[in-house]
Formats: C-alpha cells, sequence, structure tokens
C-alpha cells in the first residue's frame, strides 16, 4: 500500500496536506478461472449436476449451461432468465455487477429463488468476489 499526498489551498494562504492510502489495484478474475470452479470435472459437482441437464423450471430454473465452457459462457451473456421464479432477469449486467442474476445466486440470499449451488458446498466470499470482479471487468470470454 502506498500513500500519495495532496496540497489544498483553503484560503487565506492556508495550506492542507491530505494523504489518501491507495490499494494496488485487483487483477479481475476470467471466466477460465470461473468455470472449472463452478463446474468441477473430477471433484464433486456443483452447478453442473443440475444446469449441465437441459432446461427445466423445477430442476434448473430453465438456465442450462451445457457440458462445456462455451455453452455456458454463452448461455449467460446477454440474456435473461424464463424461470417462473426469477424470470426477467439479467443473469449478468456488467454496468451493475451485484444487479446480476449469476452473482446474486451465489450469495447467501438470492433476490428470488434458491442459493446456489443448491445442495452442494457454498461457494467462499472469496470465490464470489472472483465473480464479482469477472462481471465488473466486462464479463468477457478469455
Amino acid at each position: 500500500m502506498r500513500a500519495l499526498s495532496s496540497l489544498r489551498f483553503v484560503g487565506a494562504g492556508l495550506m492542507v496536506v491530505t494523504a489518501a492510502a491507495c490499494s494496488p489495484p485487483v487483477r479481475a478474475s476470467t471466466f477460465s478461472e470461473i468455470y472449472p470452479m463452478l463446474f468441477p470435472r473430477e471433484t464433486k459437482a456443483q452447478c453442473n449436476l443440475c444446469h449441465g441437464l437441459p432446461e427445466n423450471d423445477k430442476s434448473n430454473g430453465k438456465l442450462s449451461m451445457g457440458i462445456d465452457q462455451a455453452t455456458a459462457y454463452a448461455a449467460l451473456i446477454g440474456k435473461t432468465s424464463t424461470s417462473s421464479v426469477c424470470g426477467g432477469r439479467a443473469f449478468i449486467s456488467t454496468s451493475a455487477p451485484d444487479n446480476s442474476l449469476f452473482l446474486q445466486k451465489l450469495q447467501a440470499t438470492p433476490p428470488c429463488g434458491d442459493h446456489m449451488p443448491l445442495g452442494g458446498q457454498a461457494l467462499s466470499a472469496d470465490q464470489v468476489d472472483m465473480v464479482r470482479s469477472w462481471i465488473a471487468a466486462g464479463a468477457k470470454n478469455d
């Protein structure tokens, strides 16, 4: 962490020196880092248990993300939920990451439906932050 100083004139010839702490920029996560975390191939299933299946309102909220990274990405970007519970909400909102249904469902109290992964181990705060940083950086397909 480094400190930056600035000078400001406040009138009558008085000067105020302020210091602001700056944290180094946080590197945005990539979809290639997030995908195996959510869709592990050789460990216990997370999202792929339900979202690897064809769309169904009851078993996966009408979100099928297929069985590969390209299909999962295509299912999220520029799409809104069509489920009976969360319908009309954007999966990804790069202008407001915290309004992204994809991110909201990974948090403890989503605005609709169940916390994900349903029946699986909840993601850690760091893992949720990885998803948030990917969305905030434009949700690019790397």
